[in-house]
């Protein structure tokens, strides 16, 4: 339902007010100016009146209806303006975060016995916060299956253990020593290379497919991933991370 303007309602209600003080003062007149009788001259007035009340009425429902339609398509612009609104600051948005990617770039990566060496520049607008070597362990006889694990990452030259690269930052040095996961019918275990390769030589394992990768994450939370390397290799006992020649060399 229409609800009525209170500018429109006052209208109204002046209206109505002047029509009953007119209407007695028209039905005197006619009485006493024509040779009608004063019951005719009520009933043409009255009539007269509902014709003119009726009509104004309708002009003010008119009037009514049009401002609401002004109001309707007002409240549509002003929606039409979030939405472009919302657009704009989507795209702005968007644009920040090209600015602000992160492009790594691994320089060097050396093992010693079973810790990692990274060498890493950072060519991009934003900062890398997380970074983390991902290992996932498989045979293919089943016996062992291994969850990734992922390990996070430090800068060499930051005694609080730094872990960020800031923008456009070059030849950073960061530190870590891998942890695997291997689960058997008895048991789960966890721990770096050597450790994993005794317990896995104990099940009678012997070749193992080892799958190395390195995840990061820049400030607004986006994730790339980068295939290290990803090989079947045959173990021993306390074999060591640096033991993989493939490793090394990819």
């Amino acid at each position: 339902m229409i609800s009525l303007d209170r500018d429109y309602a006052v209208h109204l209600i002046i209206i109505g007010l002047l029509a009953l003080l007119l209407v007695p003062a028209v039905v005197i007149l006619f009485a006493t100016q024509t040779d009608l009788e004063f019951v005719e001259v009520t009933n043409l007035t009255s009539a007269v009146g509902s014709i003119l009340l009726s009509a104004i009425l309708a002009y003010l429902y008119l009037q009514m209806w049009s401002t609401q339609e002004e109001r309707t398509s007002v409240q549509q612009n002003q929606e039409e303006i979030l939405d472009r609104q919302a657009e704009i600051q989507q795209s702005q948005h968007e644009i920040l975060q090209t600015e602000k990617k992160a492009l790594l770039d691994i320089l060097s990566r050396e093992t010693e016995n079973d810790d990692c060496h990274f060498v890493i520049s950072n060519y991009g607008g934003g900062a890398i916060v997380e970074l983390y070597i991902v290992t996932q362990l498989s045979t293919d006889s089943g016996l062992v299956s291994g969850s990734k694990k992922p390990t996070q990452l430090s800068r060499s030259d930051s005694s609080g253990g730094g872990k960020i690269i800031g923008p456009n930052e070059k030849n950073v040095g960061m530190n870590c020593c891998p942890k695997f996961e291997a689960q058997s019918d008895t048991q789960n275990v966890k721990g770096n290379f050597s450790e994993i390769t005794t317990f896995l030589s104990k099940e009678g394992v012997d070749t193992i497919t080892v799958q190395i990768s390195l995840t990061t994450a820049d400030e607004f939370g986006n994730l790339t991933e980068e295939n290290l390397f990803e090989a079947e290799i045959g173990i021993h006992r306390n074999m060591q991370l640096a033991e993989t020649n493939a490793w090394k060399n990819n």
